[in-house]
């Protein structure tokens, strides 16, 4: 597994790209977000991922998420939401076209 590092702080959601690209088409990579405070009241978050004009939802407890096979893209952008309703900025990480697109 590859763990990828996402920062929420007001809203703002930061990607450490220190962490490197997605290499699209694997299946082996997470999300750690280090939330602030105002989303202890969230147990249950939804992680949006937007690829080429479309988006996946992927629901989540804690602080760690899946991340969902991304095909043929150079960028991707995750944010989060929860509750009715809280939502951060999107942080943007960029991918490398695998083989396979």
């Amino acid at each position: 597994m590859r763990t990828l590092h996402i920062s929420i702080l007001d809203k703002k959601a930061n990607y450490a790209s220190r962490d490197g690209d997605i290499v699209c088409g694997n299946s082996d990579y997470v999300i750690e977000f280090s939330f602030d405070a105002e989303w202890e009241a969230y147990e249950q978050k939804t992680a949006r991922f937007i690829v080429n004009g479309q988006y996946k939802n992927v629901d989540f407890t804690g602080t760690t998420c899946p991340v969902p096979i991304i095909t043929n893209a150079t960028v991707v952008q995750v944010g989060v939401y929860a509750g009715d309703l809280s939502t951060t900025t999107p942080a943007i990480i960029a991918c490398q076209k695998s083989i396979l697109c």
